[in-house]
């Protein structure tokens, strides 16, 4: 989620005219967190909030009185909150005179705790990694084409998520081939040398989490 252009040089890109990625968001979710670093709700400095509520906290780490706190900060300047941020902050629970219950503890776990509380799956949901690399390549004989490589995968409730499956499993697997011998390598690595990821990509597609290739689109395909 930061900027990838320092990898042009790691993954032997050299010459490449254009990269640029992105991740998506739902609508709200950019300028809620925007809006959380602003007013410093996200701080990681340690405080004792004894006997707080979350409005008061609120209140005190956006400076503002704290009577009416939506009105507040839309009015304080250089904020400019968009109202779904402020919704956004309302159904967490930050603008309620609920007594917080933290002592010694910072902003950030303040808010996450919230975060996780509000958001956390329920037993009939699950989550979806969906996952596209495109590339245009353009070859001496003046042809070209384009070169899709996609992932969709999704967790199960009643096991993983889909996000801890394809973070933990690479990991996991890479610490199997350290202790079995088959990873030679000492100290810290990026998995962009064959020998780690070809035999991790293969295990990962023996449980199910494959990229799906395709060659030789029309170069309408790539995003402009």
């Amino acid at each position: 989620n930061r900027d990838s252009v320092s990898y042009v040089d790691i993954y032997g890109l050299k010459g490449i005219q254009t990269m640029y990625r992105g991740t998506f968001r739902f609508k709200g979710w950019c300028e809620t967190l925007d809006l959380m670093k602003a007013t410093g709700l996200i701080d990681d400095g340690d405080k004792d909030y004894t006997g707080m509520t979350f409005r008061q906290f609120v209140a005190e780490k956006a400076g503002v009185p704290g009577k009416d706190l939506r009105k507040e900060l839309k009015e304080k300047p250089g904020l400019n909150p968009t109202d779904r941020s402020l919704e956004a902050l309302e159904w967490l629970g930050l603008f309620s005179d609920t007594d917080m219950g933290y002592a010694l503890t910072s902003p950030y776990e303040i808010t996450s705790d919230l975060m996780i509380k509000k958001m956390w799956l329920n037993d009939n949901e699950r989550d979806m990694i969906v996952m596209q690399h495109l590339f245009l390549a353009t070859y001496h004989d003046g042809k070209s084409e384009v070169i899709s490589s996609r992932m969709l995968d999704f967790g199960t409730p009643a096991t993983n998520t889909s996000i801890a499956r394809t973070v933990a499993l690479p990991a996991a697997m890479a610490v199997k081939m350290i202790l079995t011998g088959k990873i030679s390598l000492h100290g810290v690595y990026r998995p962009i040398l064959p020998e780690l990821y070809n035999p991790i990509l293969d295990e990962l597609e023996a449980n199910g989490i494959k990229m799906e290739e395709e060659y030789g689109l029309p170069v309408d395909r790539m995003i402009k």
